[in-house]
């Protein structure tokens, strides 16, 4: 066997990335060491039970030094004065500051955002020297943007063919019509050696947009992502609860607060809870897994609303506390109102415990959300129409129900099972 080396976002620290724990299992068996350098490290966090240096247990993973010893996000006065003053050139500047023809002020943030990460990366030549003596096999990119910058400089310090470089893309580093600025295209896809898409969209796009930069067209895969349930449950029992769900940052891609919204609709009107059960009237909760910059927003949102319709918010939280959440509490809908997705874990996750979904109709949702196993919206939906899909749910009698959530895992379990996906992803890494 052979080493990899796995370069995150954050990973293994915080709980932005926890769903990455499930694929850690099949490259440990697959690789003598796996190798992880993260970006950053976000201030505050810790290292979600693994230990923050030597052999990370229970594989045999080997974390590193981040590549910015500073939380970037954070200490934006830094990330300046590092990025700006120091020798390294950046390949292509001139021709990315020309060419792309920013007419944005956001666009033209976003591209001296990243020339200075890139440049402050670049920088760290301890961290380059680290990189460089562990590159074996394969070096894997979990995301197509921010790290892969550098790939065109590791690349200058290998042998042809001596290490394969394979980046996964997703939603909000692949599309760009979405994100409005993504870095170095170019350059990155020209030197990579394997584009890996998540869903059928997006190795569509990825080969009508770049694929005019890579060596062939073989260098295009398609390797889903997918969930692990360690007990599907699909019999728990039926309640006069009514349980919603939702699992996502809240960000303005997300509409988290157009579920609030939706509540304030369903709740103004009595009579269509009355209608919800022929012996009493249903009660409804909704719980949203995940923090972030809207979420006081979303909060303020559900003032007002009425004692039969609960909220609970759970905050950022570890990949195994959603799972948890699942094995012991019936959750009858997962609400997703987002404007840009590639193909998202929390659909998975939900429909691994027959658990039905309401979603836009954006990215690669509709690959895995479908009319037998849930419902999908125009992705310019309004609060109105969101509301009505969840009514339809509110007011489904129990064995059409029923039948849903049979499907719903049955669409898990052919296309999304982690198990399954990761061994295939896995074995493609092996050969390589």
């Amino acid at each position: 066997m052979a080493d990899i080396v796995l370069f995150t976002k954050t990973f293994p620290y915080g709980v932005g990335e926890t769903f990455l724990e499930d694929e850690l299992p099949q490259l440990s068996n697959a690789f003598d060491r796996i190798i992880i350098y993260p970006l950053y490290i976000p201030e505050g966090s810790v290292g979600n039970g693994y230990s923050r240096d030597g052999e990370l247990a229970p594989y045999n993973l080997e974390l590193r030094a981040p590549l910015l010893p500073f939380d970037y996000k954070r200490r934006k006065w830094k990330l300046f004065v590092k990025g700006m003053f120091n020798t390294v050139w950046v390949n292509g500047f001139a021709g990315e500051l020309f060419c792309k023809g920013f007419l944005s002020l956001k666009n033209f943030r976003g591209f001296w955002q990243n020339t200075l990460l890139l440049r402050t990366i670049l920088s760290n030549r301890k961290a380059l020297r680290a990189i460089r003596a562990d590159l074996d096999s394969v070096a894997y990119f979990y995301w197509g943007d921010r790290s892969t910058m550098i790939l065109p400089y590791l690349k200058d310090y290998i042998s042809e063919g001596s290490t394969k470089f394979v980046v996964r893309f997703h939603a909000g580093d692949l599309y760009e019509e979405k994100k409005g600025y993504l870095p170095y295209r170019k350059q990155i896809f020209s030197t990579l050696d394997y584009a890996v898409a998540i869903s059928s969209n997006g190795e569509k796009y990825i080969r009508e947009r770049y694929s005019k930069w890579l060596r062939s067209a073989d260098a295009i895969k398609l390797f889903p992502l997918g969930s692990i349930n360690p007990i599907p449950n699909l019999n728990m029992q039926h309640t006069n609860k009514f349980s919603i769900m939702s699992c996502c940052k809240v960000t303005q891609v997300k509409r988290v607060e157009m579920i609030a919204q939706a509540l304030q609709i369903l709740g103004k009107n009595m009579s269509t809870l009355i209608e919800l059960s022929s012996q009493s009237m249903r009660t409804i909760e909704w719980v949203h897994f995940g923090g972030g910059p809207l979420l006081e927003k979303v909060k303020a949102e559900c003032a007002g609303l009425p004692s039969y319709i609960k909220v609970k918010f759970m905050g950022q939280q570890p990949h195994a506390t959603v799972i948890d959440y699942y094995l012991h509490n019936r959750v009858d809908l997962l609400v997703q109102a987002s404007s840009s997705e590639g193909v998202p874990v929390s659909i998975m996750e939900a429909m691994s415990f027959g658990t039905p979904v309401v979603a836009t109709d954006v990215g690669g949702v509709n690959e895995i959300v479908n009319s037998s196993n849930g419902t999908l919206l125009n992705k310019d939906i309004t609060a109105k129409q969101l509301a009505d899909a969840i009514y339809v749910y509110l007011n489904m009698d129990i064995p059409h129900l029923d039948i849903m959530r049979k499907a719903a895992f049955d669409t898990w379990q052919e296309g999304w099972n982690g198990t399954k996906n990761y061994i295939a992803f896995t074995n493609f890494l092996k050969e390589l």
